[in-house]
């Protein structure tokens, strides 16, 4: 059973997600809120933690994004997914940079949210998890800037992978990027030609572009 809590500022919206998900036996709501704020204080408190937060990013007191920065700051072992009405190409962006661990489009289905919470609950899921049912507005910065390739290639990218990223850009060989993250060097340049592939990049002066401008390194 995955324990989760779920705040969104819309209450029959958020009402519609407390009855529907523990339909389906896999799902138990522990706590329900209706601002960021509200989860920041019942995490401070003497209750249950949650394996999982759905949070909408539009929200008083404290909005989704500033609530997960809290959240992975203080509870590193608690997913979050991220659910907006707002599917763009800069949002997308925002929530990788931030480090949530996945973003749900309002437009998707139910089964496409309690699939995203089971993928982001088991122990093999290691990426950045993307429901919807229409690709990402095209007038955000980085819609303007970038295809919608590279949008797809930032949400598809795993946590390993753009943690090599982050050591690419600080100039590591391939050797110590395989020291670092206790893996071997054959391993390193399997994902190195899967984050190229993914991203679209060439060479590592397009993979270091790539990384700056979409938040995975400041």
């Amino acid at each position: 059973m995955i324990n989760v809590i779920v705040a969104d500022d819309h209450e029959i919206f958020r009402e519609g997600l407390v009855k529907m998900l523990p339909e389906s036996g896999e799902v138990n709501i522990i706590f329900e809120a209706e601002n960021g704020q509200e989860v920041v204080d019942y995490l401070q408190g003497d209750n249950i933690l949650p394996d999982l937060i759905i949070l909408d990013i539009t929200m008083p007191k404290l909005n989704g994004i500033e609530a997960s920065q809290w959240i992975l700051n203080n509870h590193p072992n608690i997913k979050i997914l991220l659910l907006t009405m707002h599917n763009s190409g800069s949002i997308i962006e925002m929530a990788v940079s931030v480090g949530v661990h996945g973003f749900v489009a309002k437009d998707a289905c139910h089964d496409q949210l309690l699939d995203a919470i089971k993928e982001v609950c088991s122990d093999k899921s290691d990426g950045f998890i993307y429901k919807s049912n229409s690709t990402p507005y095209k007038d955000s910065l980085l819609e303007n800037k970038f295809s919608s390739k590279y949008v797809q290639g930032i949400v598809q990218l795993t946590q390993k992978e753009r943690a090599i990223i982050r050591l690419i850009c600080k100039e590591y060989t391939t050797k110590e990027i395989a020291d670092e993250l206790k893996i071997s060097p054959y391993t390193v340049e399997t994902h190195r030609k899967n984050i190229m592939t993914k991203t679209g990049c060439k060479n590592v002066a397009g993979l270091v572009n790539f990384a700056h401008d979409s938040g995975i390194v400041s």
